[in-house]
């Protein structure tokens, strides 16, 4: 493959990576809104973790965790705060603003 080939899908793989990070970010910033609150315990436990992928690609594999032991029950519409759950309103809420 031509350098300028490569040099131009290099760029837009970069590019691609930006927005997906940058969906992600978004997603990470709702599903905070989203969890409902007590004690804030479950909000503050949401954390992006970031970790290159494997295969030598340029891609950041991004995940979503939290530790905090209710928080799946949570996600399953187990508070009348959040009675359809968290991740799944979240992301769509999200995906809405970047059509």
């Amino acid at each position: 493959m031509p350098n300028d080939v490569k040099r131009a899908m290099k760029r837009l793989a970069s590019e691609i990576d930006k927005d997906l990070d940058s969906f992600f970010n978004d997603v990470l910033k709702e599903v905070k809104k989203q969890t409902p609150i007590d004690t804030g315990k479950a909000r503050r436990g949401w954390q992006k973790r970031s970790n290159p992928s494997v295969g030598g690609s340029t891609s950041i594999e991004n995940v979503l965790i939290n530790n905090v032991k209710y928080v799946p029950y949570l996600d399953k519409g187990h508070s009348s705060q959040a009675p359809d759950g968290i991740l799944a309103p979240a992301v769509e809420k999200v995906k809405r603003r970047y059509r």
